[in-house]
């Protein structure tokens, strides 16, 4: 490739330097070497042959590396249809090759990286970063309990007078569509209501991006004059509000789904919301 150059440039130019006239036999080619036929005079020839070695001999020297990376980090370093490894090879300009092997769980995949010294380290680098990236979203999510809507026990049978009416997520939603080749996905468990209805979230990068917007809410709702530029005195079903959860610190986004007023105290009525980016 090299010796051929982008659209056959670096070949053109040989053949146009010497006046030869140069193939390849691909008859002839092997893992390792392709053979070069070279048609002019023999001084012509001789400098195409000492023009080709040339170049052969000023191209960086191709090495391979091997590199393990644990299991659960190979999906964010393919990426979405293999977006995240394209751009790797594509910065770096190093061949990546992921061992597509199903392993056992907590078990490291194999990665062969191939190119230049300094486009390996790139590559290395970047899958590193990769890694990292992967093990900050679980630290983060894993930081976060799951929220249970009822106080009952979850497994105990009682009647209920009347049913108490249960809120819809509204708004977009991720599609819980297995990716990998086992078949399964990670997910978090954010809301429970009873054994059998409960929310979840797909863990990746919108994972990461709520949490980033929660704690810039919180830092911008924390502050008590930001809180009285936008406090509102009345509210109506369908508003979207921002507002803590329960005893936490935290600010969330929330749907307003009914209001309950007070007709012999204002200050009484209670507002029903359904915390839209979790479930409850």
């Amino acid at each position: 490739g090299s010796v051929i150059g982008r659209q056959s440039s670096n070949i053109k130019e040989v053949m146009e330097k010497t006046g030869t006239r140069i193939s390849f036999r691909d008859e002839l080619e092997t893992d390792q070497f392709r053979v070069a036929c070279i048609k002019g005079l023999p001084d012509d020839a001789q400098m195409a042959e000492i023009l080709i070695h040339k170049t052969i001999s000023q191209q960086p020297r191709q090495e391979t590396l091997i590199i393990f990376v644990p299991d659960r980090a190979v999906g964010m370093i393919i990426g979405r249809g293999g977006d995240s490894v394209r751009e790797i090879q594509r910065v770096s300009r190093c061949k990546v090759d992921i061992d597509r092997g199903a392993l056992g769980e907590g078990m490291e995949k194999k990665i062969v990286l191939k190119g230049a010294s300094d486009q390996i380290s790139m590559a290395k680098q970047l899958i590193e970063d990769k890694v990292k990236e992967e093990d900050m979203m679980r630290s983060s999510v894993g930081g976060r309990q799951a929220r249970i809507k009822y106080k009952e026990p979850l497994f105990l049978n009682y009647d209920q007078d009347e049913p108490e009416e249960q809120t819809s997520l509204q708004g977009d939603q991720e599609e819980l569509k297995p990716t990998g080749s086992d078949n399964c996905m990670e997910v978090f468990v954010s809301a429970i209501s009873t054994p059998g209805a409960f929310w979840v979230q797909k863990i990746g990068p919108k994972s990461v991006d709520l949490d980033k917007l929660t704690q810039t809410m919180t830092e911008y709702y924390k502050d008590e004059a930001n809180q009285k530029y936008h406090q509102t005195t009345s509210v109506s079903t369908g508003d979207i509000v921002a507002c803590r959860f329960s005893s936490e610190d935290s600010f969330y986004r929330a749907k307003v789904v009914a209001v309950k007023e007070d007709s012999y105290d204002a200050s009484k009525s209670t507002v029903d919301l359904d915390f839209v980016d979790y479930g409850d």
